[in-house]
């Protein structure tokens, strides 16, 4: 056999043709170019990777204004005679001491909600808060409302209505 001579294929072996070679050549060949213009299509996509994670992590965030300290409102009382007790300071926390509204002349209080701006992030979830509030007055007891408040209540629904707190005048 010599080197620059072809091979043949032996008598009986299938013999395949120039055209159905041709056409595997074909499929090969197409195969290979699709291959090769999907291996650069998703180099073009890890290029651009970084901007299209960020727009997929920022795409449920928008600004929204938290509440982050609910308002009150009500009417402080005394028990005995229904009268309004003047005065009265306000403050939120057990131990805090430092007041926030003191009641007027009818004995009603108002205190505005505190808010903030932030991120707000689509699937989050916003569990109520509790809160405690203390309504205070000179010769009477110290009165603790506990309630349940969620960061979400926006407009009027961020304001709790606490209704009339009636203080108990402090023993002799």
């Amino acid at each position: 056999m010599t080197p620059n001579k072809p091979l043949q294929p032996a008598r009986g072996d299938a013999v395949v043709s120039a055209r159905s070679y041709g056409l595997l050549y074909f499929v090969v060949r197409a195969w290979l170019n699709s291959c090769r213009l999907a291996a650069s299509h998703i180099l073009k996509f890890f290029r651009f990777f970084p901007l299209f994670s960020l727009c997929a992590a920022t795409s449920g965030c928008f600004p929204y204004h938290y509440t982050i300290r609910p308002g009150l409102s009500g009417t402080v009382v005394a028990p005995e005679s229904n009268t309004p007790l003047a005065g009265a300071a306000i403050s939120f926390g057990g131990t805090n001491t430092t007041a926030v509204a003191f009641s007027t002349e009818d004995g009603s209080f108002l205190v505005p909600p505190k808010r903030r701006w932030g991120i707000w992030i689509i699937p989050q979830d916003v569990f109520a808060m509790s809160w405690s509030v203390r309504v205070y007055h000179p010769g009477y007891e110290t009165n603790f409302t506990q309630f349940r408040f969620a960061a979400s209540a926006t407009g009027k629904d961020a304001t709790v209505h606490l209704g009339v707190v009636s203080l108990k005048p402090v023993s002799p």
